[in-house]
């Protein structure tokens, strides 16, 4: 009876230290990962949200608006290249005898060109934020803070240095219509 207590606790432990290691991951989330852990009725159009929040004005959302697509028409650029250069491969990898240079190059060449649309993604970001007045930057940061603590908030209730909240109170019992019910001993 001890081995199995002492084996699930520490199976409990292990994946206790999974989830926790899980929860300090440095990646940011995916935004469409982000947005779909927002509740329902939360949801409004991101940068109506983003307007309200930050205090953005008519004409900062224009200029955002302008990076955004100038954004989307790269991106849809470096799709393309990427996509080519990916059949390219594919070409080369289904032939009996592929050619090991040109499949290294592709493979190069892909990796470089996922490289530069992650670099167009930084870029953006950058230009973004340049549009930002210093107190709606001290908001933006502050989101960023919240973020990285809610990163921390598994791992810390996972390793027992935060106590899980406390649960919901009960609801409240229904209130009687008319006369009181009698209690019974």
């Amino acid at each position: 009876m001890k081995k199995i207590l002492l084996c699930s606790m520490a199976m409990i432990g292990c994946l206790t230290l999974a989830i926790g290691q899980s929860h300090t991951s440095k990646r940011m989330p995916h935004p469409v990962a982000a947005m779909q852990q927002v509740p329902h009725e939360a949801m409004v159009p991101p940068i109506q949200a983003v307007q309200e929040f930050l205090g953005l004005t008519a004409e900062q959302v224009k200029k955002w608006e302008d990076l955004e697509q100038g954004k989307r028409d790269q991106m849809a650029d470096q799709r393309q290249q990427i996509k080519a250069l990916d059949e390219q491969l594919q070409e080369q990898l289904r032939l009996s005898n592929p050619a090991a240079a040109t499949v290294g190059e592709l493979v190069i060449k892909l990796h470089n060109a996922r490289e530069e649309g992650n670099q167009l993604t930084i870029s953006f970001a950058s230009q973004v934020r340049a549009l930002l007045t210093t107190e709606q930057m001290k908001r933006l940061e502050t989101v960023e803070q919240c973020v990285q603590l809610q990163k921390m908030t598994g791992a810390l209730f996972a390793t027992g240095f935060l106590a899980p909240p406390p649960p919901p109170p009960p609801p409240a019992p229904p209130k009687h219509q008319g006369a009181p019910v009698p209690h019974m001993p």
